[in-house]
């Protein structure tokens, strides 16, 4: 079994700039899991080595980003990101490799769904799809990311791209990819999403739709009893109490709530969303929530009840724990809790 480590032996290097540590990262990712320190410095250094040549190494962004100094400081800043927990040292057996911490892979993430979204954009000014490969290949969450920077660029220029990135791919892929061209085809105002808290007087908008997701939603998941449950839980006077305690969000498009849920500090509860929205714009509720708490947290938490945890771990969500709540004789809600850096 491999050996993990997140330390590294104590040296004396300054703290790195922010673009030193996404050129890093972003160096890293072309070796993760089999190659170590060395070989992540050649390529940072610009190095003509036969191994970084016949790897093709030489074709990352961040080949030559500290061409003007040496090896050893290359891998004492190197050894900075491991002591600072972007990047780790696992042993395969007596083979030390880096592999990304969570922390280090959710900047790598965002640089690279950057890139290739550049990469998109010069395509389609080329009528080229030269990016396709890289977007096939990609980390599920970066082709994800991807397709959230082009729904938000509004450009339908990208849309014959997207229709041909979707052939082949996967079914969630493609799910996603049809619901960005859907997007892009709404009129603009139409497809903008507004996060606020909820008022008083939203509250049976917001029960309907609770009672709306439980029908529709829970009920592929859970007996009938959850679903009356829910039904009477979510009651007129408990709706408009969360509200006096604000602690409930709604997100519009048109006017119209298809999302709601509750934070306690870091964390998200209650996410329900329109089950006639989901497909489009069910996971931008949850970025629009992410977006508003990143300002004061650098950690979020996110409670779900329904079965479904691929969705959440394509967004970079990882699994912290596992509860049930009982609310019958031989009936529980069964409750996830996800984490994401």
């Amino acid at each position: 079994m491999p050996r993990s480590h997140s330390t590294y032996p104590t040296q004396s290097q300054a703290a790195l700039s922010e673009p030193e540590i996404r050129m890093i990262l972003r160096a890293a990712d072309e070796l993760i899991s089999v190659g170590g320190r060395n070989l992540l410095a050649k390529i940072l250094k610009g190095s003509k080595d036969k191994k970084v040549l016949e790897h093709k190494l030489d074709q990352c962004p961040a080949y030559g980003f500290y061409q003007k100094i040496t090896i050893q400081e290359i891998i004492s800043r190197i050894d900075w990101m491991i002591r600072e927990d972007y990047l780790r040292i696992e042993y395969n057996w007596k083979l030390p490799v880096l592999v990304f911490s969570e922390r280090g892979w959710s900047i790598e993430a965002e640089t690279y769904a950057e890139e290739l979204y550049e990469k998109c954009c010069e395509d389609m000014e080329k009528g080229q799809y030269e990016v396709l490969p890289s977007l096939r290949n990609a980390n599920r969450q970066v082709a994800f990311e991807v397709l959230e920077k082009i729904r938000s660029s509004r450009d339908v220029r990208l849309i014959p791209l997207l229709e041909n990135w979707k052939m082949g791919e996967v079914q969630k892929v493609q799910a996603r990819i049809s619901a960005v061209i859907t997007s892009l085809k709404v009129p603009g105002d139409e497809s903008i999403l507004k996060l606020s808290r909820a008022k008083r007087e939203n509250w049976r908008e917001i029960m309907n739709l609770i009672h709306s997701a439980a029908q529709n939603v829970y009920g592929k998941y859970y007996s009938g009893d959850v679903v009356r449950f829910m039904d009477m839980y979510y009651s007129r006077q408990r709706i408009q109490g969360l509200i006096d305690n604000e602690s409930v969000w709604i997100v519009k498009r048109c006017d119209k709530i298809i999302g709601t849920a509750q934070t306690e500090q870091n964390r998200i509860v209650e996410l329900y969303e329109m089950p006639d929205e989901l497909e489009t714009y069910g996971v931008r509720t949850l970025q629009a929530l992410e977006a508003m708490l990143k300002k004061d947290y650098d950690t979020i938490e996110l409670e779900v009840s329904l079965p479904m945890h691929q969705p959440y771990e394509d967004m970079g969500y990882h699994i912290i724990r596992k509860y049930q709540m009982g609310i019958g004789k031989n009936c529980a809600m069964k409750y996830t809790v996800f984490q994401k850096v």
